[in-house]
């Protein structure tokens, strides 16, 4: 790699050695923002994990850093102090000799790395910010709970304590992990570079009930699947300094951080896989030959989500067939299970003969997702997670909230389905104002591409930076929350809602499915595809629905004059109702009672019953 020329010089010993050694091909690019410089199969194959590693575990050869560079591919009488704002951004891993500061690696080593990963095009970097990043880097400070349970220790080296320990030597230990990775555990492997111990657990109750007896063994598949990810989307939030991560932890959103905070409301499967692999010991096999189901433990969302790593299409699930190496037809062993954060119609739609092909094999494989629009006894409707702290049901702060608001609308109202517009035009009307009263909050958003998320206020779904607080107390607060079709069945505001003991308000379509009604759109898939768990949860005592005409205006009109005429004893009943069920659509850090995860092992067993298994 040929070093570009810079205005400002780098100690000799720096450049050489990056130069010559290993550590500038080993430099990688992680992601890119913006406008696309790179080429996607290069980015699929980032290997973080290992190279962190690397550095990690030889201080004395390397020190790692991440890098954003923001740059601009407007060369026409290119000045610095005329670029208005940068055309895209890119993040980088960098491992630098320890002769190398934080300054070189800022003016020299990563804009190389840059330029040699861009090819033919020509582009100008408008700044660079560079830190180091230490074992340790994407933790919280926290209480971990028996590590000699989760990590091994270095061989030969001294066991983690049993007792409960805090952040320290122990947390820093396993972060570098054990020499030999072939004593690595299935936790290890995928989170030990970003968690010390799970930070999600499941309980042993949810293993009893129709899930007595299962016996569980996780698929072990190539880092690029699932650690490589979880690093690389570690980095790039380090990186851009984003209020929450990818899903490792408990966290509410200060701002509205664009393309990642909608990326983030699909990362479902951290938590999800963290309770496979914290169940009690007799429940986890070593062979996929005991198991009666297989768990294939793909991030699928962190490998291909189009909203934060890929600039095309989807296509890459299906790579990740040729390492599943006991899914065969005929079956041999257990069910399989494949976690998918994201509806259904998205995975047929982006990857035709990959992944999709599986669901066709409905008695032997199981998803779990955000919903499906074909009925099938193999699939399993997960809720999508939330990380606010207040909003999870062991806190009563959303349920017990004095309800001051009569309903908030916050919509994107170019978006979607038309009623929306319609509904949004009728409560800010004369006739809506007098209706809704002094007590509504009604906003439109403004919506942006996902990739156009150069600046960290970018408002992709409407939410500014300064509003995103506001906006989740004023939903604790609100009777009801109506809302217009999304993008898909899933809506990820429904959770929201329900979880802040808000009455979802919806319009209701005739479905495809004879005798079934859509939440969703005219001639849409049946809610209870859907909705997670709709055995459990009495959905339509709950849900307010208006039929969707049309005439729009007038649809909108009836919802909100339905509302308003709504007697106090039926409004109480709802949300005496949604509050017993609330908990079935969220996740339970700690594993303290049952969540969602319950409702699906019970789910899994009822299915896996039903079925012989071939051991």
């Amino acid at each position: 790699m040929e070093l570009p020329r810079s205005p400002f010089s780098a100690p000799e010993p720096c450049i050489t050695t990056f130069q010559e050694g290993v550590l500038a091909s080993a430099s990688l690019r992680l992601h890119t923002f913006g406008t696309p410089i790179f080429d996607f199969d290069e980015e699929l194959q980032v290997t973080a994990d290992s190279r962190l590693r690397v550095c990690w575990r030889n201080p004395d050869d390397c020190w790692a850093a991440v890098a954003l560079l923001e740059y601009t591919d407007q060369l026409d009488d290119f000045r610095l102090d005329s670029v208005d704002s940068p055309t895209g951004s890119a993040t980088l891993l960098i491992l630098a000799p320890p002769s190398c500061t934080l300054q070189d690696v800022a003016l020299h080593a990563a804009p190389a790395v840059l330029e040699a990963t861009a090819g033919s095009r020509s582009y100008a970097v408008v700044s660079v910010s560079v830190q180091e990043v230490k074992p340790g880097a994407f933790e919280q400070h926290r209480t971990h709970r028996n590590l000699s349970r989760w990590i091994p220790p270095y061989p030969d080296g001294p066991p983690y304590p049993e007792e409960v320990v805090g952040f320290g030597d122990e947390c820093l230990r396993a972060a570098l992990g054990p020499m030999d990775d072939t004593a690595d555990t299935h936790f290890h492997k995928i989170f030990g570079r970003v968690l010390c111990s799970p930070s999600a657990w499941s309980r042993p109750e949810d293993f009893e009930g129709e899930a007595a007896g299962l016996k569980i063994y996780v698929q072990p598949l190539p880092g690029i699947l699932n650690a490589d990810r979880l690093v690389a989307a570690s980095l790039v939030r380090l990186a851009y300094d984003f209020d929450c991560d990818a899903g490792l932890f408990l966290c509410s959103e200060r701002r509205w951080d664009g393309a990642w905070s909608t990326w983030r409301q699909y990362v479902g499967e951290v938590v999800l896989l963290q309770k496979f692999l914290t169940a009690p010991r007799h429940v986890l096999v070593d062979s996929a030959k005991e198991a009666d189901i297989i768990v294939v433990p793909l991030l699928s969302q962190f490998v291909s989500s189009w909203l934060v790593f890929k600039q095309a299409a989807r296509g890459c699930p299906r790579e990740l067939l040729k390492y599943v190496k006991h899914l065969e037809w005929p079956q041999k062993y257990g069910t399989h299970v494949f976690l998918f954060a994201d509806h259904m119609m998205n995975l047929r739609e982006h990857d035709p003969g990959g992944m999709m092909s599986l669901f066709a094999l409905q008695a032997e494989i199981i998803f779990i997702s955000h919903g499906t629009e074909l009925a099938s006894p193999a699939h399993i409707t997960m809720p999508s997670v939330l990380t606010d702290a207040d909003l999870q049901p062991a806190s009563e702060a959303a349920a017990a909230s004095e309800r001051d608001i009569f309903l908030i609308y916050s919509e994107t109202v170019d978006c979607c389905h038309p009623v929306r517009k319609h509904f949004y035009e009728v409560l800010t009307s004369d006739q809506g104002k007098a209706l809704c009263g002094e007590t509504c909050v009604v906003e439109t958003r403004t919506r942006s591409k996902p990739t156009d998320a150069s600046e960290r206020s970018r408002q992709t779904h409407g939410l500014s930076e300064a509003a995103m607080a506001n906006f989740n107390e004023a939903m604790k607060r609100a009777k009801f929350c109506p809302m217009g079709p999304g993008d898909t069945p899933h809506r990820h505001k429904f959770f929201h809602a329900f979880l802040a003991g808000c009455i979802p308000v919806l319009f209701d379509f005739a479905s495809y499915f004879p005798g079934h009604r859509s939440w969703w759109r005219e001639f849409g898939s049946p809610y209870q595809l859907s909705l997670p768990f709709p055995e459990d949860i009495p959905y339509e005592d709950i849900v307010v629905t208006v039929p969707c005409t049309q005439n729009y205006t007038e649809s909108s009109l009836q919802m909100l004059q339905r509302l308003k005429t709504m007697p106090s004893q039926e409004l109480e009943r709802r949300q005496e109702l949604l509050r017993s069920s609330r908990h079935f659509l969220a996740f339970q850090w700690r594993g303290d009672s049952p969540d969602a995860f319950t409702a699906i092992m019970q789910r899994i067993g009822r299915a896996v019953r039903k079925r012989p298994q071939i051991r």
